[in-house]
C-alpha cells in the first residue's frame, strides 16, 4: 500500500477542518433598502433644464495644440439632470451614477474612450457637487449627492477633453454612456 496516500488524505482534513473551524467565526451581513422614491429625470447642456433625460452634450471644436502633456484638459461644459415630481420626495439625497460600457472606458485614468474613428482624445467627467472632481469611470464611485427639497433636485455634472497621450490627435470624437439615479 502507497503510505504517500494516507498521510495526504490526513493532512487534506487536518487543513480542511482547520481552514473551516476558523472561518465558521467569521459574519458577512448583508443590509439593503428599496423604495419607490421616483423622480421625473430631464437633462442638458449648460445649467438650464432640459428636456429629456437621452440628451448630448456638446464640446467645443478646439486645436490639438492645446494639449501638450499627457493629463492636459480643455473644453470644459457643464450639464445638469434636472430631477422634479411628485414622487421625487423630499429629504432623499440623489446622485447620478455613470454607467459606461467596460470596454469604453481608459482604466488608466477612467476618462471615456472615443468611439468614432478620429482623434485619440478622451473625455473627462466632473462631479459639480464636488468641486469639480474628476469622475474614474473605471470604478465605481459613490457620486456626491443632494437633497430633495420642494420635489425638486439639480444634479451639475460637466465634461471635458482629456488627453491621455503628449499628443493629440485631430479628428472627431464621439461616444454614448448610460446613467441611473441613486436614491438614499
Amino acid at each position: 500500500m502507497n503510505r504517500k496516500l494516507p498521510i495526504a488524505l490526513a493532512l487534506s482534513l487536518a487543513f480542511g477542518l482547520a481552514a473551516s473551524a476558523a472561518s465558521a467565526s467569521n459574519t458577512i451581513t448583508v443590509k439593503g433598502e428599496l423604495t419607490n422614491t421616483t423622480c421625473n429625470v430631464v437633462g442638458g447642456q449648460g445649467l438650464g433644464v432640459g428636456t429629456s433625460a437621452d440628451f448630448t452634450v456638446t464640446l467645443p471644436t478646439l486645436n490639438t495644440g492645446v494639449f501638450k502633456a499627457p493629463g492636459d484638459t480643455a473644453g470644459r461644459v457643464p450639464f445638469t439632470l434636472s430631477l422634479s415630481g411628485a414622487g421625487c420626495a423630499d429629504d432623499t439625497t440623489v446622485s447620478a451614477h455613470f454607467s459606461p460600457v467596460a470596454a469604453d472606458v481608459d482604466v488608466a485614468n477612467g476618462t471615456l474612450k472615443n468611439q468614432d474613428t478620429g482623434s485619440n482624445i478622451r473625455v473627462q467627467f466632473l462631479d459639480g457637487q464636488n468641486n469639480d472632481t474628476p469622475i474614474d469611470l473605471a470604478k465605481y464611485s459613490r457620486l456626491t449627492g443632494v437633497e430633495v427639497a420642494n420635489n425638486k433636485a439639480t444634479l451639475v455634472y460637466a465634461a471635458q477633453y482629456y488627453s491621455a497621450t503628449a499628443t493629440a490627435t485631430a479628428g472627431a470624437y464621439s461616444s454614448t454612456m448610460e446613467y441611473d439615479i441613486d436614491y438614499n
